[in-house]
């Protein structure tokens, strides 16, 4: 049963009018009915402070779980709810009878209390007034349903006045007022529901990756396979996968082998191919053949779950524009009402006209100073820029971050992993002191065998197409240097090479990474290493050069192997070798100058840079964690020109939000200027007022089908 405290399925809170992203108490109390299991939050989204369907304000609201992952749409707004639709064709059709029966009035017997228009003033107005009682009565505030419905009664007292002969269609040119408070309401409705849809469509990419995972999995236990919820799965439990099905969770394969589609968690369009230990993502398809998997995270934490919680919560935060247009907003409804008074006396006082026709300017002026299109000049700006992004694997924290990349003048890029593929392969391979070949390759494998750094992956492979790897007795990592291992009473070690020894100089003027070998202490080997740039990197750097940005490599490898890559992808500056610390200094300089600056890197050892700099970009970070909480934004896949693609809908969607805002006030002060003088009324006045709501939401969802190299 719901608490009669409860909106949407909702708990009110105490002294809060609900804005985005807000967190309330679920009110249901069985767990199907909120989709939360054992209690959770109900988290409202995108509520405007304007009469919906349900005068409740728009938007929609969510129960989600105490497990990461777990929500439920237990409500929505007007924009979602097919009534609402019917309910805009009603009342239009009204609003034409109405239009029609205002010409020949006398063709309805007691008009105009049988004008059509009465059905879209119950349908509309109606709510409109709920949400205006409830703001002002009960959360003590002046909204934008008040303003409306102080317009709306206006009308129906200047009907009032009509009817007892106190006025005749003055300023007005339409046999009924009650036409004019019904277009009012319409209006607004449809305005509203105009909104909800560009809202509910930059929601669609995060829907639709929900909708990519299944809805049950069939999972291992003894031997017996049985068929579970997906989310219910747990870290460790074996799920059975079958060809042309989705993985339903984050998983390492342990017996078959397939080829997996990953597009929807990479971008990357080529079937990747998968066998025994190779991991797998949650929704991404399975193509050929049957696997068993090991689930290495619960369902809830699976990196199809963390892109969708990402989006989510960056639609609650706003950007500074969006919180500066909502102060500014907070004047205009009280300075609306002021305006409307003054207006009414002082078009009598000073232009000589009647009460009756100075209401009626005052009654215009509360329609068209009303600031609906300012308000939604920047929510649905940035509503419609990060479903956008979303949609091409971009994933934006907040409109703050947006608001922030676009204003870049300048671009670090690390190195390794971010312009380079991060699968480095061995170029060279020197023996000295006497060893053998396949010695040397038996060792080095078997030191490197275990090893996750990218450099010692490919000194393994490199050594297991020369000779089997000798498994040692034991290996120790050394940070920032390489590795030791010892096999029985042999102790071998790669490392970095001294600075300035003959090999160091040799690898490094050829732009390879050196990494020397010693055998007890005796130079054994030294292998060149050498990493690829990514294929889209070039025109990614070349792209944020045309658009004015500088680009630079910051990187902890030695300058030949920078300046190498630097020279493939035409970034002309280079700062290497620098350790942590010296890039923060280097980032911090550049923002004494003056510069706006980003960091792109890989999310690990990038993390402190990427804290440093005004805006950040992680790519590739769905992989990893780290990325997801130290960048401002992040990339799923490898792709990057995504990178520009970012600052080009970052731009265009400031440069959107401007033209909003400047549209509108200037829209709203010609309308004061135009009511004041009489030469619009209360109907002009409202076509006038929702129009610019179209035209605001209208400009603002062209964003939503912005290409990567596409105009403003």
């Amino acid at each position: 049963m719901k608490d009669e405290n409860c909106e949407n399925g909702c708990r009110r809170p105490d002294n809060e009018n609900g804005g985005e992203g807000r967190r309330v108490r679920c009110c249901h109390s069985e767990p199907e009915a909120s989709g939360a299991r054992g209690g959770g939050e109900c988290r409202c989204h995108a509520g405007k402070e304007r009469g919906d369907s349900g005068g409740k304000g728009g938007g929609h609201c969510c129960c989600h779980s105490g497990k990461k992952g777990g929500a439920g749409c237990c409500s929505s707004g007007g924009g979602g709810d097919p009534r609402h639709g019917l309910k805009l064709w009603i009342s239009a059709a009204a609003v034409a009878l109405s239009f029609l029966a205002g010409e020949y009035p006398e063709s309805l017997p007691l008009y105009p209390l049988t004008d059509p228009a009465w059905v879209a003033v119950i349908l509309c107005a109606a709510p409109i007034f709920r949400a205006a009682g409830r703001s002002f009565f009960i959360e003590r505030k002046i909204t934008s349903p008040l303003l409306v419905s102080l317009a709306m009664a206006g009308a129906f007292a200047l009907q009032i006045a009509d009817f007892l002969g106190l006025e005749h269609g003055a300023g007005h040119g339409h046999g009924s007022y009650i036409f004019v408070a019904a277009e009012i309401a319409f209006l607004m409705s449809l305005g509203e529901w105009l909104e909800e849809r560009t809202v509910r469509k930059s929601r669609m990419g995060i829907e639709s990756l929900a909708k990519l995972l299944p809805k049950t999995a069939t999972v291992k236990t003894g031997g017996r396979e049985e068929e579970i919820p997906a989310g219910e799965i747990r870290k460790g439990q074996t799920v059975c996968v079958k060809a042309h099905s989705i993985f339903p969770v984050d998983a390492r394969i342990e017996s078959g082998s397939t080829s997996a589609d990953e597009s929807s968690i990479t971008g990357e369009s080529v079937p990747v191919e998968k066998s025994a230990g190779d991991l797998v993502y949650a929704g991404t398809a399975n193509l050929t053949g049957y696997v068993e998997a090991v689930a290495v995270k619960d369902a809830g934490d699976s990196e199809m779950s963390k892109l969708a919680r990402l989006v989510e919560e960056a639609a609650g935060k706003k950007a500074p524009i969006s919180r500066a247009a909502d102060r500014w907003a907070a004047w205009v409804i009280p300075s609306a009402i002021a305006a409307a008074v003054v207006v009414f006396f002082l078009s009598h006082a000073l232009l000589g006209t009647s009460w009756i026709e100075s209401a009626i300017r005052g009654v215009t002026i509360l329609v068209v100073f009303c600031p609906c299109a300012f308000v939604l000049a920047t929510p649905t700006a940035i509503a419609a820029g990060l479903g956008n992004a979303a949609k091409r694997g971009i994933l934006v924290k907040s409109g703050g971050a947006l608001e922030t990349l676009a204003g870049i003048t300048k671009a670090f890029f690390d190195k390794t992993g971010t312009l380079t593929e991060a699968r480095m392969r061995v170029e060279t391979f020197e023996t000295s002191g006497g060893f053998e070949r396949e010695e040397i390759a038996s060792l080095a494998g078997g030191a490197e065998m275990r090893s996750e750094h990218p450099i010692g992956r490919a000194i393994f492979e490199f050594a297991a197409g020369i000779a089997p790897a000798k498994a040692p007795d034991s290996t120790n990592s050394l940070v920032g240097v390489g590795v030791e291992a010892v096999f029985g009473d042999r102790k071998v070690s790669l490392e970095k090479p001294s600075p300035g020894s003959a090999a160091a100089e040799k690898f490094k003027g050829a732009g390879l990474t050196a990494v020397a070998m010693k055998i007890d202490g005796a130079d054994a080997a030294v292998f060149g290493i050498s990493d690829t740039p990514r294929q889209t990197a070039k025109a990614a750097v070349e792209e944020l050069g045309r658009m004015g940005i500088e680009c630079a490599i910051i990187s902890g490898d030695n300058r030949a192997a920078a300046e190498k890559i630097a020279g493939a992808v035409s970034i002309p500056k280079v700062y290497a070798p620098v350790l942590p610390a010296q890039k923060l200094e280097i980032i911090s300089a550049a923002q004494r100058e003056g510069r706006k600056v980003c960091m792109i890197g890989d999310g690990v050892n990038d993390a402190p840079a990427l804290a440093q700099a005004d805006s950040s970009i992680a790519v590739a970070s769905l992989k990893n964690d780290i990325a997801i909480e130290s960048a401002q934004i992040s990339i799923a896949g490898s792709d990057l020109t995504a990178i520009p693609h970012a600052v080009d809908l970052s731009r265009a969607t400031m440069r959107t939000i401007k033209a909003n805002i400047i549209f509108s006030i200037s829209l709203n002060l010609t309308s004061v200027v135009l009511a004041f003088f009489g030469i619009i009324n209360p109907v002009v006045g409202a076509l006038i007022h929702n129009a610019s709501s179209v035209c605001v939401v209208a400009n603002s969802a062209r964003l939503l089908g912005r290409k990567p190299s596409g105009g403003a």
